[in-house]
């Protein structure tokens, strides 16, 4: 399983950086350096121009059920970004994290992400969300080309590409998503008028807009898919609405700890499960 982590890369004065192979060595980056131009710079250094073996990618620990119980315990799926952040600080831009019985190679730079996506050919392999996997399958849901892999997602990418990605079709969606960010952008200043404080004239407030950035996600999707708004944005959301999106919140947060579960073993999980597969059954009942 490969996963890739696109976050931005940040300016540092003081950046410590553990490269693949070094030995060990931690070395110290001043003056402002680019992260990404001190990672690439310290890789190509440690590898002298040649292929690394996979034994060679750093690792977490190789005990993936003691890292998961780690996770579980620490509430790392919470702050997963942070986590795979300080890893990356620590073990260099590629490195191994094996949790329950998955490994999974993470990377951080972008060169080395597109170096990944050239050399998959046109049938990439890609991750499979095994919890929404397994829902479709018991409940004879079409999986779709997100959990798709080989021919099967390649033919059914081609047909999305000429219906979502084509220039023509993205022209068509233009007025659609205009009209979800122009009621977005209403809710967010309505928020700072009535929820912040007025400094030098100005209104200002400090919020996580995570919340408001998933709603808009969903409406947007929702009305360029199925030309339908479901009215997240409303002054007062319809109560079937908000059953949505709840769904949708509780969905997201039950997969992260059920991604490194052996299907197997889904049955001692059985109240997490519960809530992930009812979340799912909701959001169909949507036909999404």
């Amino acid at each position: 399983m490969i996963t890739s982590s696109l976050r931005s890369v940040v300016r540092s004065r003081a950046l410590r950086v553990l490269v693949p192979g070094d030995g060990g060595i931690k070395e110290k980056v001043e003056g402002g350096v680019d992260r990404g131009t001190a990672l690439r710079g310290r890789k190509k250094e440690g590898c002298n121009g040649q292929v690394r073996s996979f034994e060679d990618i750093p690792h977490t620990g190789r005990n993936g059920w003691m890292n998961l119980l780690h996770f579980w315990r620490n509430g790392t799926f919470s702050h997963l970004h942070k986590h795979m952040e300080q890893n990356f600080n620590t073990l260099g831009p590629i490195y191994r994290q094996y949790l329950g019985s998955q490994c999974s190679v993470n990377i951080i730079l972008p060169v080395d992400i597109a170096e990944l996506f050239h050399s998959e050919g046109l049938n990439p392999r890609r991750m499979t969300l095994q919890p929404w996997n397994t829902h479709r399958e018991t409940r004879k849901h079409s999986k779709g080309v997100f959990l798709k892999n080989g021919p099967e997602w390649r033919s059914d990418r081609l047909l999305l590409n000429r219906e979502l990605m084509l220039s023509s079709a993205v022209r068509r969606f233009l007025p659609l998503l205009d009209e979800v960010a122009r009621d977005f952008s209403h809710v967010l200043q309505h928020k700072v008028h009535t929820e912040g404080h007025v400094e030098n004239g100005t209104h200002t407030l400090t919020f996580d807009p995570s919340p408001e950035l998933l709603r808009f996600a969903l409406e947007a999707s929702c009305h360029v898919l199925y030309s339908e708004r479901i009215g997240l944005f409303s002054s007062k959301p319809s109560q079937e609405s908000e059953r949505f999106i709840l769904a949708v919140e509780r969905m997201l947060n039950t997969t992260p700890p059920l991604l490194y579960v052996p299907r197997p073993l889904l049955r001692f999980y059985t109240p997490l499960w519960t809530h992930h597969a009812t979340a799912w059954d909701h959001i169909f009942s949507h036909g999404m």
